[in-house]
């Protein structure tokens, strides 16, 4: 009587075992906590320039104090998330992370999972202070500061602003660099606004600001969301292509 031939153990693939790295580093990294402060000091500190008779004015003129309130928190919340999210890969890459973790992912699968957890720390950041906002705002003015619609459209905005900076920071891989790079190609769209207004249209920061209905000139919310896409492809195609020449092992 023969046995049954012995069946070898079922190891776990490359994608399944980068995924189960990435989500470990995810739970043990300090540097959305060290952020999370700084933007919420940032919400209190706008907030607390608003007018004390904000609670007993009209509301045609609440109103037009949330759309100004909300145009310049979020415009510096999308800044901030993008700055993270170029510093998280270009920190990984200084410290030889990305390196070690190519050994049993392939640069793809590594650089691949790092944009989703980039991607979804920057929804959860947006989320808590979009949340943290908005509370603040209604407990200032009894109103609330944007519809459910448009802070929906936002929040997909600053998940957005994050994978900006994670691609820039793939292309750079400085993470002094980046401090300087992430803002010079989301800044210059509030610096043309007045003075060449339909250039400022299709920068990638007023393309996300009118994506998510916070801009209320220049392009529509499709138009702007579509250009928006353009602008991450572009950046991704050439962050593929550097990942493939540059951190093949």
């Amino acid at each position: 009587m023969t046995s049954a031939p012995a069946v070898p153990p079922v190891g776990r693939g490359p994608i399944v075992r980068t995924i189960a790295a990435e989500l470990r580093r995810v739970r043990g990294d300090p540097l959305p906590w060290a952020f999370l402060p700084a933007m919420l000091f940032l919400i209190v500190s706008l907030l607390a320039s608003l007018p004390a008779e904000l609670g007993i004015a009209p509301a045609p003129a609440i109103a037009e104090v949330a759309v100004g309130l909300s145009a310049s928190v979020f415009s510096s919340l999308i800044l901030v998330v993008a700055v993270l999210g170029a510093l998280g890969v270009t920190l990984a890459d200084k410290a030889g992370v990305l390196a070690r973790a190519q050994l049993y992912g392939g640069p793809v699968a590594v650089f691949g999972v790092r944009a989703a957890t980039t991607l979804l720390t920057s929804l959860l950041l947006g989320g808590v202070g979009a949340v943290a906002l908005e509370t603040a705002f209604l407990v200032a003015s009894g109103q609330e500061l944007l519809p459910p619609a448009t802070a929906g459209r936002t929040l997909a905005a600053i998940g957005a602003a994050g994978l900006w900076g994670y691609l820039v920071g793939v292309l750079i891989r400085s993470p002094i660099l980046v401090l300087f790079v992430v803002p010079a190609t989301l800044v210059p769209a509030a610096l043309l606004a007045d003075i060449a207004p339909s250039l400022a249209d299709v920068l990638p920061l007023q393309t996300l600001l009118s994506s998510a209905g916070l801009a209320h000139e220049g392009l529509g919310g499709a138009a702007s969301a579509a250009i928006a896409c353009a602008w991450l492809l572009v950046l991704g195609a050439a962050a593929v292509l550097v990942v493939r020449r540059r951190d093949r092992l």
